[in-house]
């Protein structure tokens, strides 16, 4: 049994020349990497689109003390990362106004608690906040005052 081979220049010149230098193939290299990274772009503007606005991260800014506190947080055991996030956001909660401030804690770390960096954020945000508690709150049905 017989194998044909093709000359590895010749395989990787779209024309089967000897090379892509040779034929002025720098352009044809670089119009790839273009394409290539044209598709690149599209794939992740089809994943933005394609999540949910609820999902998306909206993060204002790097704040260096915030992100402390998280390097912090991600360094202790889930109970005391809880905890910490917990003592901050329940005098915020309660602060604003809502009844069952302690159930919405509580909800809150029970849901968000693994996403420990939009969290934090979100308790520099108070209408990011406001709004998840209202999720809170629908969720348990807790009630407000005001």
């Amino acid at each position: 049994m017989q194998t044909l081979t093709t000359p590895v220049s010749q395989a990787a010149s779209p024309t089967g020349g000897a090379s892509d230098e040779a034929d002025g193939g720098a352009e044809p290299v670089a119009q790839k990497q273009q394409q290539q990274q044209q598709a690149a772009t599209a794939v992740d503007e089809c994943r933005e689109q394609a999540q949910p606005e609820r999902e998306r991260i909206h993060l204002p800014e790097y704040d260096t003390e915030t992100e402390e506190f998280i390097e912090m947080l991600l360094s202790k055991p889930e109970n005391v990362r809880k905890m910490k996030l917990g003592s901050k956001l329940f005098p915020m909660i309660k602060g604003m106004g809502y009844i069952e401030s302690t159930k919405l804690t509580v909800w809150i770390l029970d849901h968000m608690g693994q996403d420990v960096r939009t969290l934090a954020y979100t308790l520099n945000d108070t209408a990011r906040l406001r709004e998840i508690v209202d999720e809170a709150q629908q969720a348990i049905g807790a009630g407000r005052i005001g």
